[in-house]
């Protein structure tokens, strides 16, 4: 039983890993930007390209300057929310060194979304 649970929580935290966002050798934390991403949302495209991850990894490394993040809401959806579906693009410019936390608000009169990018740390 022991084995079962740790084999459980292993997978866990392996689940939620770093996904490097540029090639080349790993860099390090002070050249690049860290995203962050809010429970809820799930990034689908970083700069047009395809993100083929599980929706539990929600931090990605990426390189200073303009990044265009696609994302759109997972798995159970608060009942609220059910209306706001599809996926929505904002376009934010980070810096080297700084993490960026990507959010949503939602405008409950006219059943829209829009997310939105901040700065949580230099």
């Amino acid at each position: 039983m022991k084995a079962i649970i740790a084999i459980m929580a292993l997978s866990g935290i392996l689940s939620c890993t770093t996904a490097r966002m540029y090639s080349g050798p790993q860099l390090p934390r002070s050249e690049i930007c860290i995203l962050v991403c809010k429970e809820g949302l799930a990034v689908d495209r970083i700069d047009g390209t395809y993100v083929d991850i599980q929706p539990l990894e929600k931090r990605f490394e990426l390189l200073p300057g303009e990044h265009t993040i696609t994302v759109g809401f997972y798995g159970e959806k608060p009942e609220v929310l059910v209306s706001y579906v599809g996926k929505k693009n904002v376009t934010f410019t980070c810096r080297a060194g700084e993490a960026y936390f990507i959010s949503f608000d939602v405008d409950y009169r006219n059943q829209e979304w829009k997310p939105f990018m901040f700065l949580t740390y230099p």
